[in-house]
């Protein structure tokens, strides 16, 4: 894996001296957590600043010899809308390139070309004997390194914007809140995929009743579909609104067909994105527990039990995407037949109308 390692670290980008001098970067998130002797899980959520978050980015390794150090530590990354870079001085690209104690940098190719999955380098093939993760979905961007012996997790997650799911702001306080619930769990080197898969099955199923509303709503507007409401049926009463008779809501629909099944198909590949995390889960999660892990069997058994329940929820959700895009592609084409028929009615009307008495004089 050496030559893909150096392929990786000539691509990934470096910043200019002094070309983010000028902007004021807003403090990161960190979370710390940590178990003391008494077996009591102790949280605390602070604010770092870049630069402090830099110079220790500098010196990185995947544990601390400090046993007053937390076991597990994250630092979040916010971004302000889609299309705009994370809030972060570019010279983190140059840390991580450069450090290469603390994440494989196998991992830097995909962290540069933003390839959408889940990556896992395991212990065994890394130059640091240290398990490196990375998950990039619609919700975000998180990677992390799992050292086995002292079962510390180190890592960063970096917020995504899109209007399919909502604001950051919202999906970093769900991702948030399931980590306070599994809190006790965090010497798993699997806790953050589990939560990661569990965050975004939940999301997908919140899109999918959303998408199969606007569906609805064109069906019960176009007249054509298996489903309309049960108000008395707009496709029959005398003062039915038809596509036909608005152009306006012709055009509507269109837009909502399209951005509906672009959705969908979205959807398709958040899905198999949470089946490959819940299949890690149940069958090559254990290979990353160290041999001299202490924390028993009970950690991994609770999680693959919950992991089973998020998996029958990701086998319903597939049928359903498909369902739901077969009725987006019906409403599409529909449409697009009305529109069609609406510019060909438009041009024979206009090809019909006698010629203007003022036209008929110039040709004299």
């Amino acid at each position: 894996m050496d030559g893909i390692r150096k392929l990786a670290h000539r691509g990934f980008p470096m910043p200019k001296i002094g070309s983010y001098s000028g902007r004021k970067y807003p403090d990161l998130e960190r979370i710390q957590i940590r178990i003391d002797a008494s077996g009591s899980t102790i949280t605390e959520f602070t604010k770092e600043s870049n630069e402090s978050y830099i110079n220790r980015l500098h010196r990185m390794t995947p544990y601390d010899e400090s046993t007053n150090k937390a076991t597990f530590d994250l630092v979040h990354v916010t971004r302000d809308k889609a299309g705009d870079p994370p809030n972060i001085a570019p010279e983190v690209y140059m840390c991580l390139s450069q450090n290469q104690d603390w994440i494989d940098h196998f991992i830097l190719d995909i962290l540069h070309n933003k390839n959408y999955g889940f990556h896992h380098v395991p212990e065994e093939a890394s130059t640091n004997q240290v398990h490196t993760f990375l998950i990039t979905s619609v919700l975000y961007t998180l990677f992390w390194t799992y050292h086995a012996p002292t079962a510390t997790t180190k890592g960063m997650l970096v917020s995504r914007s899109c209007n399919m799911v909502g604001r950051s702001t919202a999906i970093y306080a769900g991702f948030t809140a399931l980590l306070r619930s599994y809190q006790d769990h965090i010497h798993n080197p699997s806790l953050l995929v589990f939560i990661s898969s569990a965050h975004l099955i939940s999301v997908i199923d919140r899109c999918l009743v959303k998408a199969r509303d606007i569906i609805r709503l064109i069906e019960s507007r176009s007249g054509h579909g298996g489903w309309h409401n049960q108000e008395p049926d707009i496709r029959s009463t005398s003062k039915k609104v038809t596509l036909e008779a608005n152009w306006d809501n012709t055009m509507a629909c269109s837009k909502r067909a399209a951005e509906c099944t672009t959705t969908l198909a979205n959807l398709e590949r958040q899905v198999e994105l949470a089946d490959g995390l819940n299949l890690f889960m149940i069958k090559d999660s254990d290979g990353c527990f160290g041999k001299d892990n202490s924390w028993g069997q009970n950690i991994k058994d609770s999680l693959k039990l919950a992991t089973k329940v998020l998996q029958s929820r990701v086998i319903h959700a597939k049928p359903n995407v498909s369902y739901l895009q077969e009725r987006a592609r019906t409403q599409s084409a529909v449409v697009s037949s009305r529109t069609h028929v609406k510019e060909l009615m438009s041009l024979t009307w206009t090809a019909s109308c006698p010629p203007h008495p003022r036209r008929l004089h110039y040709q004299h």
